[in-house]
Formats: C-alpha cells, structure tokens, sequence
C-alpha cells in the first residue's frame, strides 16, 4: 500500500527540522552532528556499571507511617 501523502505528524516534521538545516553560509542542507555523534563519545564519559543511588536519611523514616497511627487512634476513639 502507498504511504499516505500530506500526512506527516507535526512531530515528525520537528523532530526533521532540529536534525536537518539549511546553511545560510555554505548554501546546502546538514545535519547536526552533535547528535548523530553523541552516542560515541558519551559511552566513554558515563561510568559503565552505575550504582544506585543511596537513601540518604535512613533513620529519617521511622517504622510505622503517620497514617497508619492515625487510624489505630480513630479506632480507639471511636
């Protein structure tokens, strides 16, 4: 089946128009390289096994939730 004409997604249409531009100075379409090339030199700049991140306040939370007292104390009210 034919690709269906004038029915691009404005979606596509930018994501073409950030990646494919035209050079006022030399006159003729490029593409941006950064981001064809990224890909290559930032595997090299992130670490290859990343570690989680670790919770910092750990006795912050204590054992038992504030709602969790709350309803216990609603059911001994009531």
């Amino acid at each position: 089946m034919a690709v269906p004409k004038k029915r691009r997604s404005l979606s596509k249409c930018r994501k073409r128009r950030n990646t494919i531009f035209f050079d006022k100075l030399v006159g003729n379409w490029l593409k941006r390289r950064e981001w064809f090339f990224r890909n290559s030199y930032q595997k090299e700049i992130l670490p290859s096994e990343q570690e989680p991140h670790i919770f910092k306040f750990p006795g912050f939370w204590p054992n038992k939730f504030v709602h969790q007292i709350s309803s216990k104390i609603k059911k001994i009210v009531k």
